[in-house]
């Protein structure tokens, strides 16, 4: 249930779409971002222990290097991460509903208007620390789900 339920909310042309319409620095070639939540999906579920392991595992399938790979989650934007939280959290609402959970979510980061506003010096310390945490909280919300 809980890997048909990301299924649906991480469907690679919503996320790809998504990734579009969101980044302002980042672009897709050969390496599009909904391979990249892939990647990320077999972390965090515990599949393989690091990006590098999961990365081996599908390399066969991938046009790019282990270095595209991790340039492209190095430079990962925070607008684009929040997005995906939110496009997630859309798409599971009904289904959370459903199961009598709760949707309220009150994460300020969530917002990438407040991180819009500010200076560009403090973004790239925000953003670091940002997305530190925001991978941990994808991480944790992840392995909850299975």
């Amino acid at each position: 249930m809980a890997r048909t339920m990301m299924e649906v909310a991480l469907a690679p042309e919503d996320l790809d779409a998504l990734f579009e319409k969101q980044t302002d620095r980042q672009y897709t070639r050969s390496l599009p971002f909904s391979t990249m939540v892939d990647l990320m999906g077999i972390v965090v579920s515990k599949s393989q222990p690091s990006i590098h392991a999961a990365f081996q595992e599908v390399k066969e399938t991938l046009p790019v290097s282990l270095t595209a790979v991790y340039d492209k989650l190095n430079g990962l934007e925070l607008a684009v991460t929040s997005a995906m939280v939110r496009h997630s959290a859309d798409k599971l609402a009904p289904i959370i509903v459903a199961m009598r959970g709760t949707t309220t979510v009150t994460a300020a980061w969530l917002s990438s208007e407040n991180y819009r506003r500010q200076p560009s010096g403090v973004k790239r310390a925000a953003t670091q620390s940002a997305q530190a945490k925001q991978s941990r909280f994808v991480a944790r919300a992840f392995i909850g789900c299975s």
